[in-house]
């Protein structure tokens, strides 16, 4: 320790300048940082901040892309539940003269006939079953009964419908002859 307080008293100035500029250049090249490794990492951390933004703009895009496939897919399946009910696999004849028989005893309307009737095929994809009908009763208890056979959830076809006034000594009557086609489909036929 001694010789370094003498080596700093016997200093001249310009010694001291010396080893100061010696002592500059040597801080200058070896520990002084002007910035440029500081904006080397920033630009560094830019660039990784834009490849981690990208990639989770694609993690979100397919998050979304997810959810929209779910949500359509939950959409198609409640589109399929309401078709197998408007379509069931398969109709009872008797199920459906029920069904009728029911409707008619609701509205107070009288049965005449109701009877398993002759399938026609025309949508061959989808088995039909078909019932005859006739029955009687006023006017509205006829129009409130048709109205409550087509709020029925199943595939219907009235495709004979026909009216007849019957005069009796009381009110006037109509007489609806019909013939109902309830259509199903065949899973064990696959199409086409």
């Amino acid at each position: 320790m001694d010789q370094v307080q003498l080596f700093f008293s016997q200093l001249d100035i310009k010694k001291a300048g010396m080893i100061g500029v010696g002592l500059a250049a040597f801080y200058y090249f070896l520990f002084f940082n002007d910035g440029q490794r500081i904006e080397a990492q920033i630009r560094m951390t830019q660039s990784e901040i834009a490849t981690k933004s990208a990639q989770l703009d694609k993690v979100k895009k397919a998050v979304a892309d997810q959810k929209k496939f779910e949500a359509e897919i939950s959409q198609i399946s409640n589109y399929m539940k309401e078709f197998l009910q408007f379509f069931p696999a398969s109709v009872d004849s008797n199920e459906v003269m029920t069904g009728i028989s029911k409707a008619a005893e609701n509205f107070k309307i009288t049965i005449i006939d109701i009877k398993p009737g002759k399938e026609s095929n025309e949508f061959p994809e989808y088995p039909e079953t078909v019932v005859e009908f006739q029955v009687e009763g006023d006017f509205h208890q006829i129009m409130k009964f048709l109205a409550s056979m087509t709020t029925v959830k199943r595939a219907l076809d009235f495709s004979v419908l026909k009216f007849k006034s019957v005069k009796t000594d009381d009110d006037p009557r109509v007489q609806l002859e019909g013939k109902v086609v309830v259509y199903s489909h065949n899973a064990s036929r696959g199409s086409g």
